[in-house]
């Protein structure tokens, strides 16, 4: 697997999927055996950093499992990044096109009288879409504060963004994550819509 120095202090790596294995993200060499392993690893990563969040529930094997496997025809290599530290999963990002940008074009409908001219129209306009949606995110806590997730940000920036001619959304950021918030508006994401959940007890 390559692997690429960063300069930061702690030994920390970046893992990227090489180009050969796009077609079966995350199986690294082609067999069940590493996607299970590569799905524990996620795993791994999301659940610990993830787990004191509002509302937080933690995915199963079985579950993730099932999330790689789904979402594997979507990955671009090049959009999906490990951190490592001393050889130990410590962050992770993953980003894929935004097929929401293909999906208006076929009014919710994949076959026409039969014929699939939704699924092709479906896949002409997503081979065509410049929008990447940032899916997750998320740096174990021991790991925080040290540039990580700042760092993975930056490479999709720079293979997305700038060598693919990419723009970028985020799905949503805890208003309270005030660190990773600053750094987005820093390198010049917009907040442009707030989400309110609000609880009320029911007597």
């Amino acid at each position: 697997m390559p692997k690429r120095k960063t300069g930061m202090p702690g030994g920390l790596l970046i893992r990227q999927k090489p180009p050969r294995v796009c077609d079966h993200w995350p199986n690294v060499f082609g067999n069940l055996r590493n996607i299970r392993e590569e799905s524990r690893r996620l795993r791994q990563i999301y659940n610990q950093a993830w787990e004191k969040n509002w509302g937080f529930v933690p995915f199963t094997e079985a579950e993730f499992e099932f999330m790689t496997h789904e979402l594997k025809q979507l990955v671009i290599p090049d959009f999906t990044l490990i951190a490592e530290v001393g050889g130990e999963p410590a962050g992770f990002i993953l980003c894929v096109p935004d097929i929401n940008i293909a999906l208006r074009h076929i009014n919710g409908r994949l076959t026409t009288f039969g014929l699939p001219i939704g699924l092709i129209k479906l896949l002409y306009y997503k081979s065509r879409t410049r929008t990447a949606r940032l899916i997750a995110l998320g740096v174990i806590e021991k790991h925080r504060r040290t540039g990580i997730a700042e760092m993975l940000v930056l490479r999709i920036v720079e293979d997305a963004m700038i060598k693919r001619g990419f723009t970028g959304e985020l799905g949503l950021t805890l208003e309270d994550n005030f660190m990773i918030n600053r750094f987005l508006e820093a390198i010049g994401a917009e907040r442009y819509k707030t989400y309110r959940i609000f609880k009320r007890t029911l007597t």
